[in-house]
């Protein structure tokens, strides 16, 4: 129900963490199952917020970013399932470049119209 803790897949058969097969990698390799297992339903049911809060906070967003936060989003999305750790700290940090960046070039582009 609350899930084993971040990083609780690497530990798989260990004392109180359920007995699967041995596994070759440290991380699911699929952020569904990752969350599952890390944060359990009730975190997985919080984390299911992120987009409805990403799709009001986009909502105002410039015309012409639409197209670059279409396919971070799309990217990020497809590598989460398929790709690395989900959680690792240099996926979230690089996704956090990704959007100040975009921030800092639409902030740059709304200037630009105004004078």
């Amino acid at each position: 129900m609350i899930g084993f803790g971040q990083r609780a897949n690497r530990y798989y058969g260990s004392a109180g963490v359920a007995k699967l097969p041995d596994i070759t990698h440290p991380h699911p390799h699929n952020a569904a199952l990752e969350l599952w297992i890390d944060l359990g339903c009730i975190g997985v049911s919080l984390f299911g917020l992120v987009p409805v809060i990403l799709g009001y906070a986009t909502r105002n967003i410039n015309p012409r970013l639409l197209p670059a936060v279409t396919a971070t989003t799309a990217a990020s999305f497809s590598h989460a399932m398929t790709g690395a750790g989900f959680l690792q700290g240099w996926y979230v940090a690089s996704l956090s470049m990704v959007v100040i960046a975009l921030i800092a070039i639409g902030n740059s582009s709304s200037e630009e119209r105004k004078e």
